[in-house]
């Protein structure tokens, strides 16, 4: 190992997870069978749409904390002396077009059950 190496992989993980997300969103669903194999086509719909909301809130919870900590911080990081503030910005550059992706996402599908 290096110096440094901890955070560097720590960093990118962060990073590469945050940008492969947007794409994965749509994409890779679990839906349980079991409760929507019955279900009219509209219900389904319904429920996409309310799942799209829920992460909808939930980015836009992650994006107002990543903020937040880049206003209040002055530190950086142990090894590297990387200023946080700037890791904290990207990071909430990143989860907001998350959080555009997946509002997108809502009214897409609540624009699909009313068809």
């Amino acid at each position: 190992t290096f110096v440094g190496g901890d955070e560097i992989t720590r960093y990118l993980l962060l990073f590469i997870f945050l940008c492969a997300f947007p794409y994965a969103l749509e994409r890779n669903q679990i839906i349980v069978d079991f409760f929507t194999d019955h279900m009219p086509h509209r219900k389904k719909k319904c429920l996409e749409t309310l799942y799209f909301a829920l992460f909808t809130f939930i980015f836009s919870a992650m994006a107002y904390g990543f903020f937040h900590t880049f206003l209040q911080s002055t530190g950086t990081t142990q090894d590297l002396e990387i200023p946080i503030k700037w890791i904290n910005l990207l990071s909430f550059v990143l989860v907001m077009i998350l959080t555009l992706k997946s509002l997108f996402l809502t009214i897409q599908k609540a624009r699909e059950t009313h068809e």
